[in-house]
């Protein structure tokens, strides 16, 4: 069988939408030129996944990742049309889903091939997507596998009545399976199929940035799948794959390593597991695993603040980590505790003094607008941001993603605005009685514009930021980072 794997166009009033590989879909703005290093371009690991086990059945398989490309809809149609496939899957997301449907009746049209949706909003609502004429099948949560035997029935004419994790069509009804145990262990899945993305015929992994690893090019991997922890907004822990935190062992993710290394031409590792550091031993094995093999290259990783200790910061440190971002989210116990993060805000400042003193920068993520903020706890969480002395920081609304315990308790409190589902991720869409959805939008500005200036006053950021420079770029990278950063500092800009 032919099967096409699509992360379609997702333009919408002049933004670009990421959906595959991002745990919250959100618009991005159009570069020049999707070479641009400033662009952050996600991974679509599951379409990659998916790739490589459907390729390994025998099956033809192709792939166009249209986000990446930053391909329009007439390009990309003519590229589906000139493949030809049996069998489209097609990621989704919830603020592009009524575009994801008006791109898979054109794709049904041209090639008259089976439509399959994948991914968070179609994993929740898959009676809402089967009811739509070009919609066959929704394969729900995490799969790779649902799909492989969902095409090796096919492939064979038989029945798909019992394919564990699909949803489908039968005599005009929608029948909805039950959902497939997750794959474990993880190790049983091949290596991502990165010879085929973003578009089989002109393979380009370089195209993936995050930025992280700080020396492009920059491949991501994945170590784990899950978290233990469950805050109540995480989306893919709640709707891709809920349960139980699984981890490659160590001796695959560092031949995972070698192998993008020699096949990818990486010269840094950027691990976008949903938490890296959940599990001591996990890292432990794999810092010794790269060490043991003598593997020198840059790396970074989305790590916790919550089960790290200063043992696993050295030893990511010896084994070439350069950067760790991690989520603090907010200041407040009660708020934390209310969302279910059970983090200890006495031990992030230990823990971001840890990673300092091993030379890895830190990157902290914040979220405002979660259940229970006001302007004083956002204050709060601002403030102690930027006494935490981290490298990095970004500020984001919270967003109460469909399949997510804060969606049901947004819905049924009355906090959710009216609004569409293409609103999703673009602006903030929670209102409580005390603080308004505009009022955290502003907060957002607000204090990312905040941050940016008090760190100018920080001295030990300034030196660490100049040493970083100096050892990824040399003297003549140095110099040219302080001449940017004097002109913008004059121009009021930094």
């Amino acid at each position: 069988m032919k099967v096409l794997l699509t992360n379609p166009p997702s333009e919408m009033n002049g933004k670009i939408y990421k959906r595959a590989g991002v745990r919250w879909p959100a618009p991005g703005h159009r570069y020049e030129h999707f070479r641009d290093p400033k662009r952050y371009v996600s991974f679509p690991f599951f379409l990659a996944y998916a790739a490589s086990v459907l390729r390994n059945d025998g099956n033809v398989v192709y792939a166009i990742d249209a986000v990446a490309l930053q391909m329009d809809e007439k390009t990309f149609y003519k590229k589906v049309k000139k493949r030809s496939p049996d069998l489209i899957i097609q990621e989704t997301s919830t603020p592009t889903i009524e575009l994801d449907l008006k791109i898979a009746k054109k794709m049904k049209k041209l090639t008259n091939a089976k439509i399959v949706f994948v991914g968070a909003h179609a994993s929740v609502y898959p009676e809402d997507m089967l009811k739509n004429e070009p919609v066959d099948y929704v394969a729900i949560g995490e799969y790779e596998y649902t799909v492989r035997e969902l095409v090796q029935k096919l492939n064979r004419s038989q029945k798909i009545d019992h394919v564990k994790g699909i949803a489908f069509k039968k005599r005009g009804k929608v029948i909805v399976n039950a959902r497939r145990l997750l794959i474990d262990p993880l190790d049983d899945l091949p290596f991502p199929a990165r010879d085929i993305f973003p578009i089989d015929d002109e393979p380009d992994i370089e195209l993936y940035q995050d930025g992280m690893g700080k020396v492009a090019p920059e491949v991501k991997l994945l170590s784990s799948r899950g978290c233990p922890f469950r805050c109540n907004y995480c989306l893919w822990i709640q709707v891709i794959y809920p349960g139980k935190y699984r981890m490659h062992s160590a001796k695959r993710v560092v031949d995972e390593i070698e192998y993008v290394i020699n096949n990818c031409g990486a010269k840094s590792i950027y691990f976008d597991d949903d938490t890296f550091t959940a599990n001591p031993k996990h890292v432990l094995d794999i810092c010794s695993e790269i060490k043991k093999r003598g593997i020198k290259i840059t790396w970074a990783a989305m790590c916790d603040a919550i089960a790290i200790t200063e043992e696993m910061v050295r030893a990511m440190s010896e084994a070439g980590c350069r950067t760790a971002m991690f989520g603090l989210e907010s200041a407040d116990e009660d708020i934390l505790k209310r969302i279910g993060k059970p983090l200890d805000l006495k031990k992030i400042r230990q823990v971001v003094n840890w990673y300092h003193k091993y030379n890895i920068m830190t990157h902290v993520t914040n979220c405002y607008g979660l259940t229970g903020d006001n302007h004083k706890t956002m204050k709060k969480t601002l403030e102690f941001t930027c006494a935490l002395g981290v490298d990095s920081c970004q500020f984001s609304f919270a967003i109460p993603y469909p399949g997510t315990r804060y969606f049901d308790e947004a819905k049924k409190k009355g906090w959710l605005k009216k609004c569409e589902w293409n609103e999703f991720g673009d602006r903030a869409i929670v209102s409580y009685p005390e603080l308004s959805a505009e009022e955290i939008k502003d907060w957002c500005m607000y204090a990312s514009q905040y941050y940016r200036k008090s760190r100018r006053r920080d001295i030990g950021w300034l030196y660490r930021a100049a040493r970083r420079k100096y050892d990824c770029d040399g003297l003549a990278g140095l110099f040219v980072s302080v001449k940017n950063y004097a002109k913008m500092a004059i121009q009021g800009r930094y």
